[in-house]
């Protein structure tokens, strides 16, 4: 389980600088800094609580300059909600009026959390944030260069004899689509239990839970899937026969609120 000593003690564990903060009311937050491949990311994670519970993390970082918003790009900005639409899973765009700066925000809903989920989770999200730099940068449409995360100078190659019979690289797996297939198992969530998605070839979803058969729209972006309902969203990560993740109510009085789900392939 997550607590407030675990956390910042996984997030030193992957070499990451953490600062323990508190926000106006009270509530602790944790200014994570980290150095990954010639790159310098800042971002801000907050515990996401239930009953006094740590369920999981919010992340968000500010990106770029401040956008000036005479003359922002609203090409630009709408490239931004594009990318969102798209690819946007636990990963997406937004803006802090505080700062005035575009922001990418994430979610870890994983509260039994272990120093390698930790890893996957915030390398995921520092890469969406490096892949991402070309739309985010130009946002005032004036060439701005990013001040968060910069890069390293290139370094040049240097002449490496070649070996003989060398053998080649394996290729990395490739997670096929899963259009036309049906997932079952459980979720965390009280008054619930038993979880079937049936995800058709067109897009949508049926959801078959303890309650009710429901209809919805799915997405995949390489091993994450996201499933979206009227009043609810599921994202999972597909290993294997399995998918686990998380599920979080969109609206009503639970908004917010978030749960883990695991399923297997069943066909």
């Amino acid at each position: 389980m997550l607590t407030y000593q675990s956390v910042p003690q996984l997030l030193q564990q992957l070499g990451y600088t953490v600062a323990a903060k508190k926000y106006n009311d009270g509530r602790t937050f944790w200014d994570v800094s980290a150095q990954l491949d010639g790159w310098n990311y800042l971002c801000q994670v907050t515990p996401a609580e239930l009953n006094g519970k740590i369920l999981g993390l919010f992340m968000t970082s500010d990106l770029g300059k401040k956008i000036d918003t005479q003359s922002a790009s609203a090409a630009g900005l709408l490239k931004l909600l594009e990318w969102n639409t798209k690819f946007g899973g636990q990963d997406l765009f937004g803006y802090n009026a505080d700062t005035q700066t575009v922001v990418m925000k994430s979610r870890f809903g994983h509260g039994d959390a272990n120093a390698e989920d930790f890893r996957i989770e915030f390398q995921g999200f520092f890469k969406s944030i490096r892949d991402t730099h070309a739309l985010w940068s130009n946002t005032n449409g004036n060439g701005n260069v990013a001040v968060n995360p910069t890069p390293a100078p290139a370094p040049q190659p240097q002449p490496q004899p070649q070996p003989q019979n060398t053998a080649k690289p394996t290729p990395a797996p490739v997670v096929k689509s899963v259009a036309n297939s049906t997932w079952s198992g459980t979720e965390q969530l009280a008054g619930f239990g038993k979880l079937t998605f049936e995800l058709k070839a067109d897009g949508k979803a049926v959801m078959i839970d303890a309650t009710a058969t429901v209809n919805g729209d799915w997405s995949q972006k390489g091993n994450e899937v996201t499933v979206t309902f009227s009043n609810c969203v599921y994202v999972g990560r597909i290993n294997g026969q399995t998918m686990s993740g998380t599920g979080r109510f969109t609206t009503g009085e639970q908004a917010g609120q978030t749960w883990n789900f695991q399923l297997s392939l069943s066909r």
